[in-house]
């Protein structure tokens, strides 16, 4: 009883400072949906996206731009913040912001300087997701119009979101475990990276956005491979959906197949469950991947679905030597072209063999290139359509 009087207590504070505010505050308040950092001629510039007042309802609907966007330039992130008081007529407020976006050029050069920043600035919520723009400058990507959403940056959030759903490509990482990541020494990690199909030019323009097929628009791309916290470069799709199934980020997901007698097979992955443990033979580590998928057969483009034992032998073999090999794929591009761990092996070196790690942490970059990993996928048939 005493916890039930508590509670209508505590609701009737909230309800009384609530009506006590002044609504006109939050009218005066610039809404930043997106961020942007790029390389300048002098340093670094960044672009804020500000949504416009009538999208939020507070004005009727006018005949302009959903979001506005400026780019200043500055020596610090928290002078650029300042310096949007000389740009725009209210107080800009990043507590809702959605997407922080690096351009190409800056990410090569390193973004842990700039995440410092909305570390230490209160009004952020540390949710927003971390991307690189793969080719381009951020602050070109912002200022496409989207015909999908009226603010572009929630719709750039949202394409992430949904890539990561339903096909498992895209990955949504924050503030928090980016900076975690960049704390272990000799840290690897990943970005998910988005791609401006089209003319970024035209697709600036609002007509753009109103034509049914726009002249630019965002594409979720490849992931992008970081050490410590620069830019390596991208994986490629089959090589990012690898590192995706052994690092248990598979939610769902389709893998084509072709059968002997050359049909083609669509095959909907329902569940991956991914576990990696670590060997040491005569002094050197070794890492065994064991993947266990449950799979659907959902198309066979030769109309001849067939539900013979062998036809779901056929598939079943098929079927996981693609997965093993995307996943092998993943494994050696960053062993032969970045030598960057980021499927975090090292970790389970360290659990189980922690003296050991301590011999070899300072040579792992090293070790690593030629570290033997063995992957072995185990399919389970769930049904055939």
């Amino acid at each position: 009883m005493k916890k039930i009087i508590k509670l209508y207590l505590t609701l009737a504070c909230v309800f009384l400072l609530a009506i006590g505010c002044n609504k006109n505050d939050i009218n005066k308040l610039s809404i930043i949906s997106a961020i942007g950092i790029d390389k300048s001629e002098t340093g670094f510039e960044v672009t804020f996206q500000i949504v416009n007042d009538y999208v939020l309802g507070q004005q009727r609907k006018i005949d302009i731009a959903p979001v506005s966007v400026r780019t200043i330039k500055g020596a610090t992130v928290f002078e650029t913040m300042a310096k949007t008081s000389n740009y725009i007529t209210e107080k800009f407020f990043l507590y809702h912001f959605r997407i922080l976006a690096f351009g190409e050029d800056i990410a090569r050069e390193g973004i842990q300087p700039f995440l410092n920043a909305f570390l230490n600035y209160r009004q952020t919520q540390h949710n927003y997701n971390i991307i690189v723009i793969d080719g381009g400058k951020a602050k070109d990507a912002l200022k496409i119009q989207s015909s999908l959403d009226l603010i572009p940056g929630i719709a750039l959030d949202e394409k992430i979101r949904n890539s990561k759903e339903l096909y498992s490509l895209g990955s949504t990482i924050n503030l928090d475990q980016v900076l975690s990541d960049i704390a272990i020494k000799g840290s690897h990690f990943v970005l998910t990276s988005v791609k401006v199909e089209g003319d970024a030019e035209k697709g600036t323009e609002g007509e753009s956005s109103k034509s049914i097929d726009p002249d630019a628009y965002f594409v979720v791309s490849n992931l992008a491979v970081f050490k410590e916290d620069k830019l390596l470069g991208y994986l490629t799709e089959k090589e990012s959906l690898g590192y995706q199934y052994i690092m248990n980020n598979i939610k769902n997901s389709v893998v084509p197949v072709v059968l002997d007698d050359e049909s083609v097979l669509t095959i909907a992955v329902q569940k991956s469950k991914a576990k990696v443990k670590a060997f040491i033979d005569n002094d050197k580590p070794r890492i065994k991947i064991t993947c266990r998928v449950r799979c659907s057969v959902y198309e066979d483009m030769s109309g001849m679905t067939k539900f013979t034992s062998e036809y779901m032998n056929e598939v079943i073999k098929k079927t996981e030597y693609e997965i093993t090999k995307m996943m092998s794929d993943s494994v050696k591009r960053t062993q032969t072209e970045f030598n960057s761990d980021i499927f975090h092996f090292s970790e389970a070196i360290h659990r189980r063999y922690p003296k050991f790690w301590k011999q070899i942490i300072d040579r792992y970059d090293e070790i690593y290139p030629e570290m033997d990993v063995q992957i072995e996928v185990k399919m389970e048939l769930d049904r055939v359509r």
